[in-house]
């Protein structure tokens, strides 16, 4: 769900028009959001990953 989310976000900043005002760097834009959607997908999957591990661990805990 959380990746279905940035993926949005990232295509809607993506499409934004790139008009800017004299003196204002505009071509590096499209790096720096695909550099947070890569960041932001990888902190989704690492949460994702530590939830999953902590919730085998209780069910591990309570077997015993």
């Amino acid at each position: 769900m959380l990746e279905g989310i940035l993926g949005v976000l990232c295509a809607a900043l993506a499409a934004q028009s790139s008009a800017a005002p004299e003196g204002v760097v505009t071509s590096g834009w499209p790096y720096a959001i695909a550099a947070y959607c890569i960041t932001g997908l990888g902190l989704a999957t690492y949460a994702w990953s530590l939830a999953r591990r902590l919730r085998e661990a209780n069910k591990g805990e309570h077997k015993s």
